[in-house]
């Protein structure tokens, strides 16, 4: 069987169309960088919010302010095996007196609760109302 220039060509095109398509890293952003505290520029007259990027199994479980600490809590249970349908939610703090505040959001999986620190993952900032 002979085979010609221009099938060479086309095998070798459509080898290296194979080739790049298969090469695309996925995307690893991690859930913490789609945390945000709006608005940017506080003052103690604007209602405060937090707006992350969750997936649809994580459930709310603690919002606490308390003087110029907030604890965030969010709980899913890794033993269901579901897929992770992202969703923004919007969590409304309200107004806040002028200061500085503290955050600390941490996602907590229930299936280890025989553990002593069932805390999957962490995060903690600070952020100024004028």
């Amino acid at each position: 069987m002979k085979i010609t220039m221009k099938k060479l060509n086309y095998l070798l095109i459509i080898f290296a169309i194979s080739v790049i398509s298969c090469t695309k890293t996925d995307d690893n952003v991690d859930n913490d960088f789609n945390f945000e505290i709006i608005p940017l520029n506080p003052t103690s007259e604007d209602e405060m919010k937090i707006v992350h990027t969750v997936c649809n199994y994580e459930q709310l479980k603690t919002l606490e302010i308390n003087n110029f600490s907030i604890l965030y809590q969010r709980e899913f249970n890794s033993s269901m095996k579901q897929p992770c349908v992202i969703k923004n939610d919007t969590l409304i703090l309200g107004k806040l007196q002028a200061g500085t505040y503290t955050y600390t959001y941490e996602l907590i999986d229930i299936s280890n609760h025989a553990l002593s620190d069932p805390i999957s993952y962490t995060k903690t900032g600070t952020f100024k109302i004028n």
